[in-house]
């Protein structure tokens, strides 16, 4: 099969994903390489992708991007640019118009978001929340789980997003998909690495939540893990 055929059926298991699941369990890096397809038809997005939230930290961060800025990655011309400019434009009307924000009540209500978000993910996806001091959802951004307890996402990065958010507090989900929402020794691990990326930020961790089998646990509820106070 050629490099075109690869391509194309990708892009189309992609955009089937995305109708049967609403975007839930998407990573940052899937959704732009969704929204490259439109913009980048013969261009493998997935690796631009990818090189865009590497170098830029998060999927807000390359859209609110100086143009000039984005440019200077490999693959991005001034037009591409230009149509992230207008797709983060758009956004921000969405915004103003609708005064969509998003506040939770309490973990009960975190809980039930996650459970949902992640009923159809891949397993040992990890959402992190970013929360402001009323508990409204200012920002939300998935990471392989895998890719923050080992260090393959940098303090640099978390700090981007969190700051950027003017986040009060984090919130990590961690999905086990079809397996009980048990801790296992990897996700104690991530835990403690999203502890100590925050600490030099004055960001508590606030809660790990497991989530699997359409239940939750929350680490901090059942004194599994030892969080500061909020």
């Amino acid at each position: 099969m050629d490099k075109k055929g690869i391509h194309s059926g990708h892009r189309d298991r992609l955009r089937k994903r995305l109708l049967e699941t609403g975007g839930r369990g998407f990573c940052s890096h899937e959704l732009l390489e969704l929204l490259l397809f439109y913009v980048l038809p013969r261009v493998n997005t997935n690796e631009l992708a990818h090189g865009l939230t590497e170098r830029f930290g998060s999927l807000s961060s390359v859209l609110t991007a100086d143009p000039d800025e984005l440019t200077k990655v490999k693959g991005i011309s001034s037009s591409t640019a230009g149509f992230l400019q207008v797709v983060y434009r758009l956004c921000t009307a969405y915004t103003s118009e609708t005064g969509s924000v998003m506040r939770f009540s309490g973990t009960g209500e975190i809980c039930s978001y996650l459970v949902s978000y992640f009923a159809a993910a891949a397993p040992d996806v990890c959402l992190i929340l970013n929360l402001g001091p009323q508990l409204q959802l200012l920002n939300s951004v998935s990471f392989p789980a895998a890719d923050l307890a080992d260090g393959t996402v940098t303090a640099r990065e978390l700090a981007e997003i969190s700051l950027k958010n003017r986040s009060r507090r984090i919130v990590a989900g961690i999905n086990h998909a079809e397996r009980l929402p048990v801790p296992t020794e990897e996700d104690f691990v991530l835990a403690r690495r999203l502890a100590e990326l925050l600490a030099p930020l004055s960001i508590p961790l606030a809660d790990v939540i497991i989530c699997g089998c359409g239940r939750s646990f929350s680490m901090r509820e059942k004194g599994a893990f030892s969080f500061g106070e909020v």
